[in-house]
């Protein structure tokens, strides 16, 4: 299957590698167009293709991009995106893809001060649904080979 978006210079294929081209949808704006039949495609594909929380990341009212904003020093493989997504009166929210481009394992920790996030920050792996505790000053995983992390960073206001 591919998935469009008209920002993208390219389609994002995701019928080969599940998780990191759709975590993609930081960095590109609505509407997504799928260019599969989506009676016929997997039930992971139908999964990622209907994720909720997403979805919503991708349709953010703010309407903002996702950049590049840290790569590990001893890796350059490891990198993580950032997009400002629309906050409340209560708390500031960015979502952050976290991409491993390389053939092995690798760790990366995300200070919070290169994506424009100060103190005590909530963390939810999005894909997952599952919330991975709280971090003052910088966030540290584990991403497989070729893989990504797609998380929410809320932070109290």
């Amino acid at each position: 299957g591919v998935v469009t978006s008209p920002s993208c210079s390219g389609s994002v294929i995701v019928a080969s590698v599940p998780r990191p081209s759709p975590s993609l949808v930081i960095d590109a704006e609505p509407p997504w167009s799928v260019a599969s039949d989506l009676t016929t495609v997997s039930p992971e594909i139908k999964a990622i293709l209907t994720n909720r929380d997403v979805i919503a990341i991708n349709q953010d009212p703010l309407g903002k991009q996702g950049f590049l904003r840290y790569t590990e020093e001893s890796n350059p493989g490891l990198q993580a995106y950032a997009k400002q997504l629309t906050s409340g009166e209560a708390a500031q929210r960015q979502a952050v893809l976290l991409l491993n481009r390389t053939d092995t394992d690798g760790d990366i920790d995300i200070p919070w001060l290169n994506i424009d996030t100060k103190g005590l920050a909530t963390v939810h792996d999005v894909w997952t649904g599952q919330d991975l505790g709280e971090a003052a000053s910088h966030f540290k995983v584990t991403v497989p080979a070729h893989q990504a992390m797609l998380l929410t960073v809320t932070v109290p206001n």
